[in-house]
């Protein structure tokens, strides 16, 4: 059951952070006349995902679980009691958060040090 819980709070997580990058996306191709500003705006844009990621899982609590994108998706007979879903639903989201923000943190430093490398060429 806690395996469930980690999978579902992973692909919730995992498709917020998808939009995210849909909109650092759409920003950098409007930038797409100067190289350096696009790396940079991607850059910024996936650090401060990875900022919201961290301040997010920072405030996860056990009080609003029923409330989350993983209780929604577990069928109504997965459910396990609501002090165990409580800690274990919380716990889980937590670990993912803190996961997809370590990974885009990486894109940040690869596309801020991409943004560093073109600026200094030209």
């Amino acid at each position: 059951m806690q395996d469930l819980i980690r999978r579902l709070a992973d692909l919730s997580i995992a498709r917020g952070c998808g939009f995210a990058a849909l909109a650092v996306a759409c920003v950098m191709i409007s930038l797409a006349g100067n190289i350096g500003s696009v790396f940079e705006a991607g850059g910024i844009g996936c650090l401060l995902t990875a900022m919201a990621l961290i301040l997010k899982a920072h405030y996860a609590s056990p009080a609003t679980f029923k409330r989350t994108e993983v209780w929604i998706m577990l069928d109504k007979r997965e459910r396990p009691a609501d002090d165990i879903a409580a800690v274990w639903i919380t716990d889980a989201r937590r670990f993912a958060l803190l996961k997809w923000a370590n990974r885009m943190a990486w894109a940040a430093a690869v596309l801020l040090g991409a943004a560093l490398i073109v600026i200094l060429v030209h």
